[in-house]
């Protein structure tokens, strides 16, 4: 459940302004939870820590799909 809060928090902080701001003031992990529980969403450390080593794992596999021409540029 926490995750889909996480997820929540993202999508409304990308789209309001002074959320995004609000969030961006936070100087550690313990103050983004905290200020996010303060607007409404149940995150935890845990759900930080995941959403970090998912981003790293498509990062990775994005690398290696350029890496061996699996993906091309895209052109308009």
């Amino acid at each position: 459940m926490s995750m889909q809060n996480l997820h929540r928090l993202v999508v409304d902080a990308e789209s309001d302004g002074r959320m995004r701001a609000r969030l961006r003031r936070c100087r550690n992990t313990d103050d983004l939870i905290r200020t996010a529980r303060r607007l409404g969403y149940g995150i935890s450390a845990v759900d930080l820590s995941r959403a970090r080593q998912d981003d790293q794992r498509s990062r990775q596999v994005v690398a290696r799909l350029v890496a061996t021409g699996s993906v091309g540029s895209h052109q308009a």
